[in-house]
């Protein structure tokens, strides 16, 4: 079983296209994706890298606890995959994939954003 990251160390509220309501699955994909490429994300010291070209998969639903994958490129050119969740009515976490193993090994996060209204 593949362990998750631990939560927040960040966070950033950052504006919707959409004005108010709920939040939609493509408003948690769209603002993931616009986290990872911030410099907030960037230079936290737990992530240490810009991270480009991000695509992330619209997440299922919108609940509390709904996991997503994003992914990017790392600034060596590699592929970097990184591990979203909504964990809120309105935050998203995402974070380096943890490496499997006892509780001990689960990397810390990377940060998280709030989708405002």
């Amino acid at each position: 079983m593949r362990r998750r990251s631990a939560l927040v160390l960040a966070c950033l509220a950052i504006g919707l296209v959409a004005c108010g309501g709920e939040p939609t699955t493509g408003d948690f994909k769209s603002e993931a994706e616009k986290f990872i490429e911030s410099d907030e994300f960037a230079e936290n010291p737990d992530v240490g890298m810009v991270v480009t070209d991000v695509e992330c998969i619209e997440p299922t639903s919108t609940d509390i606890n709904t996991e997503f994958t994003c992914t990017g490129t790392g600034p060596d050119g590699a592929p970097v995959t990184l591990d979203a969740a909504i964990t809120g009515e309105r935050t998203i976490a995402v974070g380096l994939p943890a490496a499997p193993g006892p509780a001990s090994s689960v990397a810390p996060a990377t940060g998280a954003t709030t989708v405002p209204s």
